[in-house]
């Protein structure tokens, strides 16, 4: 984890913000990958649901 404050530039990184706290851990991250497969998944289930009906209408 690492703080970036108003006006410090780590690396290429040039904070506009200050007081933010970004969690960079390797849980943070697996989580959020976790997350978006989790929630791109029920959003293709949708996706197909709609295409199979649109399919069979016609």
């Amino acid at each position: 984890m690492f703080h970036i404050v108003s006006g410090t530039s780590i690396g290429a990184i040039n904070a506009t913000v200050s007081n933010k706290i970004f969690d960079f851990s390797e849980t943070t991250v697996r989580q959020l990958i976790q997350d978006g497969y989790t929630e791109t998944k029920e959003q293709m289930k949708e996706i197909i649901a709609r295409v199979r009906r649109e399919l069979s209408s016609t």
